[in-house]
């Protein structure tokens, strides 16, 4: 087995961490790593989600560019550190329009469990690589002020795959943004488990606007209507 990889005992229960990291000892791209750490540390334990019991975790990333965050979800929702090694026990799906970028996150991550489409994510229906049932749904600072039909049908493409337990991760830049999320997911019937200002956004990229300042984390209709029975 690599250095770099862990695969685990498939009957273990994936616990995800809670432990969150010293941002301050950390620099450069580490540091913006930490901090999505410590929001998923933060935020996805007060989700309620609960981690599949005995297959693979599946994650999928729509409009997810060169996908940092890529490795930072394996190893948190594999149940692994930081600065641990990748889990085999998740498989990761990225979908984005922007071929270079795509071309640079497979560059980056380059494993037989993590796969990445170079196109629209707004009809997933079209790749059989995209699991039918997904856990964890991440669309990171989706920038739906414009072209607000396109990002409906991706939030919605999302929201479909879904298990009952499962959970849609969408950090934004800013409050409007992330207003517009919280309007959107509503609008679908979704169940809104998370709505936050994430104190481990990054520094202002402009007045009211850093990367992740504000998170949502919703659940499927059915999750909302089960939870009232």
């Amino acid at each position: 087995m690599s250095k770099k990889e862990s695969g685990g005992t498939p009957g273990d229960p994936i616990v995800p961490s809670t432990i969150k990291l010293d941002i301050e000892t950390a620099a450069g791209a580490r540091k913006e790593r930490v901090r999505f750490w410590n929001m998923l540390a933060t935020f996805v334990p007060a989700s309620g989600y609960v981690s599949p019991q005995g297959r693979t975790v599946n994650i999928l990333d729509l409009a997810c560019g060169a996908c940092d965050e890529a490795p930072i979800l394996n190893r948190y929702f594999g149940g692994g550190s930081f600065d641990g090694p990748l889990s085999k026990r998740v498989r990761f799906v990225g979908i984005d329009k922007n071929e270079e970028k795509i071309k640079e996150a497979a560059a980056m991550n380059d494993r037989p469990n993590f796969t990445f489409i170079p196109d629209s994510a707004a009809d997933v229906s079209l790749y059989p690589e995209v699991p039918e049932v997904v856990d964890v749904v991440v669309i990171r600072h989706p920038h739906n002020s414009s072209n607000p039909a396109v990002w409906a049908d991706i939030f919605r493409q999302g929201i479909a795959r879904l298990t009952d337990g499962g959970i849609m991760i969408s950090p934004s830049f800013s409050e409007k943004d992330h207003q517009r999320v919280v309007d959107l997911l509503q609008s679908l019937g979704c169940a809104i488990v998370v709505n936050e200002r994430n104190p481990y956004s990054g520094r202002d990229l402009r007045q009211g606007e850093s990367s992740d300042r504000y998170v949502v984390i919703a659940k499927k209709p059915q999750a909302e209507e089960a939870a009232k029975e």
